[in-house]
């Protein structure tokens, strides 16, 4: 779960620099982060990691979670599908929409991200402070 705390943290940073490249109009660098193993498999095995942390998460915030979209069927689809939900509409129109309407898409995965970083046992996480600029990116800062 430890792990998991550092991959989310990796996650929310590369989702700031995702709103970075979109405002800026940069659509292949966005359309490389889109790909990236940290939008979706590291993303996914993380939640996967959180959703069956028995003992150490409570079920109903295990619950929320989630599954992975498309995959979630009759089940709970939980945080991680929106994620993927969002970042798969910002990806099929990558290049038509405004960096306003990118950034709503990036804010619905940016929003399930921190809700899945809430799940993770305080004492494990360590702290994130909010974004500061610098540099032309959003940088995450831990306590």
């Amino acid at each position: 779960v430890r792990e998991a705390a550092t991959s989310l943290r990796d996650i929310l940073l590369s989702l700031d620099v995702l709103s970075t490249h979109c405002a800026s109009y940069e659509w292949d660098s966005a359309l490389t982060l889109l790909h990236s193993p940290l939008l979706t498999t590291i993303m996914s095995a993380t939640c996967s990691t959180l959703r069956n942390a028995r003992g150490v998460i409570p079920t109903e915030s295990r619950s929320d979670v989630g599954f992975g979209w498309g995959s979630c069927g009759w089940r709970h689809c939980g945080m991680l599908a929106d994620a993927e939900e969002a970042l798969a509409e910002l990806e099929c129109r990558m290049g038509l929409l405004e960096p306003e309407e990118c950034e709503f898409c990036v804010g619905i995965a940016r929003r399930s991200m921190r809700e899945a970083w809430e799940v993770v046992p305080k004492e494990l996480r360590g702290e994130l402070r909010e974004a500061k600029k610098g540099r032309g990116m959003l940088r995450w800062w831990k306590k």
